[in-house]
């Protein structure tokens, strides 16, 4: 989104707000290498790291479906609401059985 700030005539780019967080299972501690998905005005994927954590910067305001994904686990799924001040969630997902 750009707009024109007062007295300047110029477009400015308005910046997105930082959705984080941390993704564990239900079984251990936080899993490496899960798949986080932001889907709305913007489309966004991104990977935890070792520990676990996940960032997404830049993120316009609006309403999102957030996905997470690991192997061995249960998938989740969940609308989300980013308006102006960043977004920070904590995730566990439940290990599939037999596995």
């Amino acid at each position: 989104m750009l707009v024109c700030g007062p007295g300047v005539g110029h477009p400015v780019a308005l910046a997105g707000v930082v959705f984080s967080g941390t993704v564990s299972g239900n079984d251990q501690g936080f899993i490496t290498g899960a798949t986080v998905v932001i889907d709305g005005p913007v489309h966004t994927e991104t990977k935890t790291d070792a520990d676990g954590r996940f960032t997404i910067t830049d993120v316009p305001s609006g309403r999102y479906q957030l996905k997470v994904a690991a192997d061995g686990y249960l998938g989740m799924e969940r609308p989300m609401d980013v308006g102006s001040a960043s977004v920070s969630v904590d995730i566990q997902l439940l290990r599939l059985a037999g596995l």
